[in-house]
C-alpha cells in the first residue's frame, strides 16, 4: 500500500507525510519562531521525500546534531523534526489518516469496517513490550499470539480458510 501511495507523489517535491498526533496543532511558546504547527507521531511512521531529506541535511548531519537540537528546544524527536520542517524549511505536515500509531485505541469502532479497510491502511505502529497494537483484534489466544503477528498475517491473507473463519468469528462475536 505504501509503495502505491508514494508512487503517485513527486519525490522532487518537499513532502513531510504522516498522521498528526493530536487533534490540535502544537503551539510553540518561545518567542523565536512562535506560532502553531502540526507534527506527526513517529510511531505511526512518517515519509520524507528525497527533496525534504536533502533540505534537512544541514540540520541533521550527525545524530548528535539532531539530538542537541531536541535538547535545546526541549522537544521530543517527532516535535523537533516538525519544528525544523515548518519553521526553517517551510514544509508543513501532509496529513494521512491511513498511518496508525500505538497511541490510538480502537482503530475503528465498527469491526466490519476495520476488516473491510485493513488492507487500505499504510502503517500500523506499536510499542513493545509494553503495548501490543490495541486496534488489532485477538483472532488467536494471547498464549499463542502475544504480539498479534498471527492475527496480522490473517488480516493480510484473509482468503485462507482458517483466517476467514477467525475473522468471521471476530466480526460476529462467535466462539467455536
Amino acid at each position: 500500500m505504501i509503495s502505491e501511495y508514494l508512487s503517485k507523489l513527486d519525490f522532487n517535491y518537499p513532502y513531510y507525510i504522516g498522521r498528526n498526533s493530536w487533534n490540535i496543532s502544537f503551539k510553540r511558546r518561545k518567542k523565536s519562531h512562535s506560532g502553531r504547527f502540526w507534527f506527526a507521531t513517529l510511531g505511526a511512521g512518517v515519509c520524507l521525500s528525497k527533496r525534504t531529506l536533502h533540505m534537512l541535511e544541514p540540520y541533521t548531519r550527525t545524530v548528535s546534531q539532531f539530538i542537541d537540537g531536541c535538547q535545546r528546544e526541549y522537544y521530543p524527536d517527532d516535535i523537533y523534526l516538525a519544528f525544523l520542517l515548518k519553521n526553517y524549511l517551510n514544509i508543513s505536515l501532509t496529513k494521512n489518516f491511513r498511518f496508525h500509531s500505538h497511541l490510538e485505541r480502537p482503530l475503528f469502532n465498527d469491526k466490519q469496517e476495520f476488516i473491510n479497510t485493513f488492507d487500505q491502511q499504510i502503517t500500523f505502529g506499536f510499542r513493545l513490550p509494553q503495548e501490543v497494537s490495541q486496534y488489532l483484534p485477538n483472532l488467536f489466544s494471547k498464549d499463542i499470539d502475544p504480539l498479534r503477528m498471527r492475527t496480522l498475517h490473517c488480516l493480510l491473507y484473509a482468503q485462507l480458510k482458517d483466517c476467514q473463519k477467525r475473522i468471521q468469528n471476530y466480526v460476529f462475536n462467535t466462539v467455536e
